[in-house]
């Protein structure tokens, strides 16, 4: 053999050799090599992403056959397809909720935890800081109803090994109802993953439209244990989860405050959205039109309609420097986009030098989108979409009907059911919910109502009242957070005493109606209203005529003060004195004396059935204080008692009235005021109630709001984070600082507190003690 030809041999042999090694080596390794070997137990893999939904309830739970099965199933399964597998955490407490967390307990949590507007619908803020506090290494916000590919995995790893603080998101892709793709048998084949999303992203990419008009449905960013960074600088506004308008402003804000890369994937990722009805967000006008709103813009049937959608406007304009339609994917400064270079993983990364300045970009890589070129008729010139427009100046918060929409607003109420969807969960607000705008009592009484049975085979309206001015609006807060935490906030009725309560309370999600009597003391800035002065003492008097109006309208009342602690349901108790009774607490301040003193009735708590007894007695009530210039409590006393206590009966703990209603003292032990038993004094407040079977602590015998304030919180039961504007929950403390900002303007992550829940509390009790002062 000829020298240059066994050269040549020896050169090919070895070059097939370097081939063949890393194949080689991969197969002495593969799972067939080792077939007959016993296989070591594999340990399970870290979560690297916790994904966090606020669906409406679930339904087809257990039946997966259905080709068109609900389309929040179909996304949590493909969601559950991703890897390595995420956590999934459900925000709510709905029944279907617990249900999937039953058939998929090591991947589906529920989280009720979570502040939420009074039709249960999670508030923006609120999710957005449980999501910071996922023990993994990215977290994502994600609309309940949008499938994802594994290819969201891939882009979101890219950015991980690119940024130190990130967020991505992207446009999602729209199908319309009949995709063909369940993900139910799928999920399970455990073969052929990797070709069958290729093939289900190859449908959507070719049959689907790329929305670009604005709208952002996730939200995902690394979680960094050492140094925890925000998203945004400006504090996050209590908007309604799923109602429009939050997302963009989101997305602005995290552009705008520059303490993290945002990522635009929309190119790169498949995120997937199917045609549905808006139905379960259709307000009482619009009812009759429910059923042909599949096809409709969600948009253009609720801008003017919904308070949810109304009130989020309101604060998109109000808060951070969001402008109209800014915050879209294009906005973003960094774009994701699929690459030819094999190095890079397919994926490229690409800063946008002019954000946004053409609404067509997206058109030269994608089959189609909302915002592809057109060629204008009349104009005769290439238009790419248009921009919906909203001004502040039209969502401006009015607590006062108008009589235009007063007409409308009856005729709604009239046709009401009185169905409570406080009680469904996250976002599911009925359809024919008669709440409008703005809120009257006539309207939200029966949404709220709770329904219980009277001891008398019927059955009785129950909401629990109260009735505050702004100067207690976070006082209000805390009060409405511990309900939320003992579950019982689903029937709280808020009356307004003045329009700054109002604006503040609707814009907080509270079901909120102005008290037109107050207009009677408008002149008064009750924030000025010092404790019993002239001024404290005409507010206080609106209080037993907010009560009066609620019972005329034939709805029970369990009245209660925001300076009271609750830590049991006092309800099924105080129904248990039955009909013709009132059971109202003790101000004296004794155990050893007798509850019916003199002037001892204390009007912060008791319950009122709406029958014709008890309206007489309100009714003498009211026209009393009116012609007295005490505060309302003592014509409680005196009315129902007799001015001297004439009308107590002898031996017992009560009064009758001249009508036979019984005006019964609850058990100080029980129900105790804040003098009583010394409880207050106690080093355990909480453990001192418990061991006296508290269901209720008044915080009275105390003057002032700043002390009240101070008492709640030294004894750590202040609920309400007044600088987050959101309830303080387990979690709380593990939420990332907010952004402070220094003399030169810029703002700059405080560390130094730490992460601690007890550092956390204490800041907030310093903020709150601070607001007060």
């Amino acid at each position: 053999m000829a020298p240059h030809r066994c050269l040549l041999l020896a050169v090919i042999t070895l070059a097939v050799t370097i081939t063949l090694l890393p194949v080689a080596t991969a197969n002495k390794h593969t799972p067939q090599s080792h077939r007959h070997q016993k296989q070591p137990q594999q340990q399970r893999q870290p979560h690297f992403l916790t994904i966090f939904t606020a669906p409406k309830p679930y339904t087809s739970i257990l039946d997966p056959s259905s080709p068109h099965a609900d389309p929040q199933r179909r996304a949590l399964l493909s969601w559950l397809r991703l890897r390595p597998s995420p956590k999934i955490v459900l925000l709510g407490n709905d029944s279907s909720f617990h249900a999937l967390a039953r058939q998929f307990p090591e991947h589906v949590a529920v989280e009720s935890a979570i502040d939420t507007n009074f039709y249960g619908v999670p508030q923006v803020h609120s999710v957005i800081a449980r999501a910071q506090t996922a023990d993994t290494p990215v977290s994502m916000v994600i609309n309940a109803d949008v499938v994802l590919l594994n290819d969201v995995m891939a882009a979101m790893r890219k950015v991980h090994e690119s940024f130190r603080h990130w967020v991505v998101t992207a446009a999602r892709w729209d199908m319309p109802e009949d995709f063909p793709y369940s993900f139910e048998r799928e999920m399970w084949a455990g073969r052929g993953h990797r070709e069958h999303e290729a093939t289900i992203r190859e449908f959507v990419r070719t049959h689907g439209t790329l929305h670009t008009y604005g709208g952002v449905d996730f939200w995902a960013w690394n979680n960094d244990d050492r140094t925890p960074v925000p998203l945004v600088k400006e504090t996050v506004p209590p908007f309604s989860y799923g109602r429009g308008k939050y997302d963009n402003w989101l997305t602005h804000e995290i552009i705008a405050s520059g303490l993290r890369e945002i990522v635009d994937a929309s190119e790169a990722v498949t995120a997937v959205h199917v045609a549905h009805s808006y139905s379960h967000v259709v307000e009482s006008a619009f009812t009759k039109n429910a059923a042909g709103l599949a096809g409709k813009s969600f948009w253009s049937t609720r801008v003017n309609s919904s308070w949810e959608l109304f009130a989020n406007i309101h604060l998109a304009h109000t808060h951070g420097t969001y402008a109209n339609q800014k915050g879209t994917p294009l906005h973003v400064p960094v774009k994701l986009m699929n690459c030819l270079e094999a190095s890079a993983n397919f994926l490229c990364l690409q800063r946008r030098l002019r954000p946004a300045v053409c609404s067509c970009e997206y058109s030269s890589s994608v089959a189609a989108s909302q915002t592809d070129p057109k060629l204008s008729a009349k104009q005769q010139q290439w238009t790419c979409g248009s921009v919906a427009s909203t001004n502040v100046t039209d969502y401006t918060i009015n607590p006062i009907p108008h009589t235009a929409n007063s007409s409308s607003s009856s005729s709604s109420s009239s046709s009401a059911g009185t169905g409570n969807p406080a009680n469904s969960s996250s976002s599911s607000s009925p359809s024919s919910s008669p709440v409008g705008l703005p809120h009257t009592m006539e309207q939200l009484l029966p949404v709220l109502a709770r329904r219980v049975p009277d001891g008398q085979g019927g059955e009785l309206q129950v909401v629990t009242l109260v009735a505050v001015t702004a100067g207690y609006a976070e006082m209000l807060m805390s009060f409405v957070c511990r309900l939320r935490s003992l579950g019982l906030a689903s029937n709280l009725l808020v009356a307004a005493l003045d329009e700054d309560l109002y604006r503040f309370a609707f814009t907080q999600g509270l079901p909120v109606y102005y008290e037109q009597a107050s207009e009677e003391v408008k002149h008064m800035r009750a924030s000025e209203c010092g404790y019993g002065s002239q001024c404290f003492r005409h507010f206080t008097k609106l209080k037993s005529r907010s009560v009066l109006k609620v019972l005329k309208a034939g709805y029970s009342v369990l009245w209660t003060d925001v300076d009271i602690v609750w830590f049991t349901d006092p309800l099924p108790d105080l129904l248990s004195y039955g009909s013709g009774t009132l059971p109202i607490q003790s101000n004296e301040p004794d155990a050893n004396l007798p509850g019916t003193g003199v002037r001892r009735i204390n009007s912060g708590f008791y319950f009122a059935r709406a029958d014709q007894k008890t309206v007489e007695a309100f009714e003498a009530i009211t026209a009393h204080a009116a012609a007295t210039k005490l505060s309302e409590q003592p014509s409680f006393y005196d009315v129902l008692c007799g001015e001297a206590g004439e009308l107590v009966a002898a031996g017992r703990e009560e009064c009758v009235w001249k009508n036979g209603l019984r005006t019964v003292f609850l058990d100080r032990a029980r129900y105790p005021n804040g003098a009583v038993h010394g409880l207050w004094e106690q080093k355990d407040v909480s453990r001192a109630c418990a061991k006296v079977g508290c269901s209720i602590l008044h915080n009275n015998w105390i003057s002032g709001r700043e002390e009240k304030m101070r008492r709640f919180l030294m004894n750590d039961m202040w609920h309400y984070d007044a600088e987050r504007h959101m309830c303080v929950w387990e979690w709380h403390g593990k939420v990332p600082p907010l952004v402070r900002h220094g003399g030169d303007g810029i703002g700059r992550v405080e560390t130094s507190e730490g992460a601690g829940g007890a550092m956390q509390r204490k800041r907030v009790r310093k903020q709150a003690s601070a607001a007060a002062l």
